[in-house]
């Protein structure tokens, strides 16, 4: 019988109240932030990455068609190509442009599968939801947190978007500030107990 309840119970998790789904605002608009920032790092790392491979593919074709008859062209401009070939291939290389690109891409996908995660179970959890509010928490927080150190290192631009979204996020304290206090009102102190009275009728002098 314990075990039924406890499969019914697992099975059939509790629907989550209106105050649990809001407390997970905050938590979505800076996965969101996080998604848009890493993408705008692909997008920066790519351009950067065809703005040097492009000259150099094109300079390669032009260096090959010098070879078919270079006695028509002087010395120096197949040994200029070739330097300038070099440093666009050097500079590349040094750089990653090609593999940050696709190290920050690869993080944007991620945090757009959390995303889509967190706003299925919060369009559920008002009505059948998959799990337990807790559990569903820490597990999105676990791996909020996998993300985080596996994020390669964003460029200032988006620095700069991650750094506004967590300025303007709400706080985990706003929700509880709207809430009205069920705590009693705090009872005023007790005034100290009043002096006895003392008759201070001066004594006659003359007895």
């Amino acid at each position: 019988m314990v075990n039924k309840l406890f499969c019914n119970y697992v099975m059939n998790p509790a629907p989550w109240s209106k105050q649990d789904t809001l407390n997970l605002e905050p938590l979505w608009i800076l996965c969101k932030g996080r998604r848009d920032a890493h993408q705008c790092s692909a997008t920066f790392y790519n351009r950067l990455y065809k703005s040097f491979s492009f000259p150099n593919i094109l300079v390669g074709s032009v260096l090959s068609t010098l070879t078919f008859s270079p006695e028509d062209y002087p010395p120096s401009i197949a040994t200029s190509l070739s330097i300038f070939m070099t440093v666009l291939a050097t500079t590349s290389t040094f750089f990653n442009f090609s593999q940050r690109a696709e190290g920050h891409r690869t993080t944007q996908k991620s945090f757009t599968v959390l995303l889509r995660d967190m706003e299925m179970c919060i369009l559920r959890g008002r009505i059948a939801p998959k799990r337990e509010y807790t559990d569903f928490l820490e597990h999105i927080n676990d791996r909020f947190t996998e993300l985080i150190e596996d994020a390669p290192p964003l460029h200032a631009a988006a620095q700069n978007i991650l750094d506004n979204v967590r300025r303007t996020r709400p706080s985990p304290f706003d929700s509880l500030r709207a809430e009205p206090s069920t705590e009693p009102p705090a009872e005023p102190p007790a005034e100290p107990p009043a002096e006895p009275y003392v008759n201070e009728v001066p004594a006659d002098e003359s007895v």
